[in-house]
């Protein structure tokens, strides 16, 4: 059996959604919101570690959330960066394994099949992309003209988790350092910097990444059924 890090990004303070702490912290139905990926990963046999970010100044509070809810797994805790980019290095450096699932603490409605059915891919590099269903357009941010329409049946939204072997992914940040470039997300980088081959399984609709107030309350509507204790 291969075996596989979870990397886990949580190093974010997220600003917008108006709290006075980092969100992964926030409760939903009665669980800090990191929990739920947390959970989701000890559920997987081919995960034997955890690496997760913590926010300056909350590392005691992460150690007290893995304590709680991975006690059964190694679980390794480092700084957040100063950037995503380098929050994500910090990560896949301390791993041990050399595959990877990349995830982020604001996507709380993975599962452990969302997980397990990554690791079944038969690609060393596979993400979870989700169909468009409205209508795109590119815009001149200046003039507020819109431009051209954006093709729904090659576009599509990226989410996480993400699989990576790990050479894949550290290659493709370092030549993004040395280019000086900067990606929202790994799964272009490692394609369009590193130039490996990364293919997609298809995502699910209620893996929204949460960033505003108002999503706190569709997470919570999703989350009701979720069993963090079996």
């Amino acid at each position: 059996m291969q075996k596989y890090s979870f990397l886990l990004l949580s190093g974010g303070v997220g600003s917008r959604t108006a709290l006075q702490y980092p969100k992964q912290f926030h409760f939903i139905n009665g669980h800090p919101m990191v929990a739920y990926a947390i959970i989701a990963a000890t559920r997987v046999p081919e995960i034997d570690e955890i690496v997760i970010n913590y926010p300056e100044g909350f590392e005691e509070q992460t150690r007290e959330v893995v304590d709680a809810y991975a006690s059964q797994l190694s679980v390794k805790i480092v700084p957040s960066g100063a950037t995503r980019h380098d929050s994500t290095r910090l990560l896949y450096e301390a791993a041990k394994n050399e595959r990877v699932i990349l995830h982020e603490a604001a996507r709380p409605t993975i599962t452990p099949e969302h997980i397990t059915a990554l690791i079944n891919s038969q690609h060393d590099n596979t993400a979870y992309c989700l169909p468009i269903h409205f209508s795109m357009c590119t815009v001149d941010p200046q003039s507020r003209k819109m431009l051209d329409r954006v093709d729904r049946e090659t576009t599509m939204n990226i989410q996480l988790p993400q699989k990576f072997l790990k050479a894949n992914l550290s290659d493709s940040h370092q030549k993004a350092r040395e280019q000086g470039l900067v990606f929202t997300e790994d799964a272009m980088l490692c394609h369009e910097v590193g130039g490996y081959d990364v293919y997609y399984q298809d995502g699910w609709n209620t893996n929204v990444k949460i960033t505003t107030p108002d999503d706190f309350h569709f997470a919570e509507a999703v989350l009701n059924g979720y069993n963090l204790n079996d």
